[in-house]
């Protein structure tokens, strides 16, 4: 065998290599230390598809058992919408303040059609309809408050 030493200059690291003055030895096989050398001892060759014998335990991964149809889960029970009730709200809050109060009672009342146990919605229903009643007597006026717009009288038909 034959080894090299040299230096490197600035360096300051040592090079070792060793050339092999014959040729290399063929290696040596060795067991593997995974690889089981014998395979385990089996039973007699029983398909797996065969009946077991009487008395032969059961096996283990036995076919699966039929499969028992799911129940359907229940329906999603699906809330008010809340953004088409704010803006019930938001309407109802904005005829109240310019005084429209018809329009107002309009919009809290399509409001409850979404959410009938809405108690903001019923609380400001209340409150307009007092409030334009109060109103209503204030003026002398004889109209129902959230009542229905009167259909406009048709126009008179010319006499001959």
């Amino acid at each position: 065998m034959v080894v090299l030493v040299g230096v490197g200059v600035g360096g300051g690291g040592l090079l070792l290599n060793r050339r092999p003055s014959s040729p290399p030895e063929a290696p040596v096989p060795m067991a593997n230390p995974v690889q089981n050398p014998t395979p385990p001892a089996t039973p007699s060759a029983v398909s797996p598809t065969a009946p077991p014998e009487p008395g032969a335990p059961s096996p283990v991964f036995a076919s699966p058992a039929p499969a028992r149809p799911v129940p359907a889960p229940p329906p999603l029970s699906v809330g008010p919408d809340l953004k088409a009730i704010r803006a019930k709200i938001a309407m109802g809050d904005f005829y109240f303040a310019r005084g429209d109060y018809d329009a107002a009672i309009v919009a809290y009342r399509e409001g409850l059609k979404l959410d009938p146990a809405n108690q903001v919605l019923r609380q400001k229903l209340e409150k307009v309809i007092k409030q334009c009643e109060l109103e209503n007597k204030v003026l002398l006026l004889n109209d129902k408050c959230g009542a229905p717009a009167a259909p406009p009288a048709p126009p008179a038909s010319p006499k001959k």
